[in-house]
């Protein structure tokens, strides 16, 4: 929980600061709902099929959730860095 607690707390400052100024606010926001929608509700459906419907259902789980993890990580490492940039600058 503490690992989650740290990304949530910086997550909004994220996605901010990743959009031009024109469309931050709803940028950010459209982001994250949608995000919320399409990869958080379905995930405790599809863990309980994974798992009932597979030989060892905890590989199956834990392997999906490492990849998850990486291709955020690749995400994070590909956006562009916009703290030296001004807040009113469009790009």
């Amino acid at each position: 929980m503490v690992g989650i607690q740290f990304s949530a707390g910086t997550q909004a400052a994220f996605f901010a600061e990743s959009l031009p100024t024109s469309m931050r606010y709803t940028g950010s926001a459209l982001g994250k709902t949608f995000g919320g929608l399409i990869f958080g509700a379905p995930i405790p459906f599809l863990a309980a099929w994974i798992f009932q419907n597979t030989e060892n259902g905890t590989v199956a789980l834990t392997a999906i959730a490492l990849s998850i993890v990486v291709l955020s990580m690749i995400a994070t490492m590909t956006l562009p860095e916009r703290f030296k940039q001004k807040l009113n600058e469009v790009n």
